[in-house]
């Protein structure tokens, strides 16, 4: 399955990046810094699934998701939203949901930069799981 890595840190897209190349079924499609940039890429590539974070320059991952779910309806890719602002229950990971999301994980940059295996873990098994819906 081919995804689309979609964050305005360098960092992030690097981590997320390594994450599913890890994993021998994912494949990295392209990565976006901005919303903008990943519709565009979304309709251009029409990767399976895309990570997507919420807080970004010239389009956010709301407005994304939204012109992503319109833009690119002949190919539907899962969209994971991957956000600082996307823990269980929150308010934006309840609108992403409502948006199309298929699932969201919190972005926890403690986790992250620990090098803790809970989160790449967690990314692979929902990448995995929306990816076979």
């Amino acid at each position: 399955m081919r995804v689309l890595v979609v964050d305005d840190s360098a960092f992030m897209r690097k981590v997320i990046s390594r994450i599913i190349e890890a994993a021998p079924e994912l494949e990295v499609a392209g990565v976006a810094k901005n919303g903008r940039e990943g519709v565009e890429m979304a309709q251009r590539l029409r990767p399976d699934l895309i990570t997507l974070d919420i807080e970004m320059p010239e389009l956010d991952g709301l407005g994304a998701l939204r012109q992503i779910r319109l833009k690119c309806r002949d190919h539907a890719p899962g969209v994971v939203m991957c956000s600082s602002l996307t823990t269980e229950g929150s308010v934006e990971a309840l609108r992403a949901l409502r948006l199309g999301a298929a699932d969201v994980i919190a972005k926890d940059p403690a986790t992250v930069t620990s090098g803790a295996s809970g989160f790449a873990e967690e990314l692979l098994g929902k990448l995995r799981e929306v990816g076979a819906e």
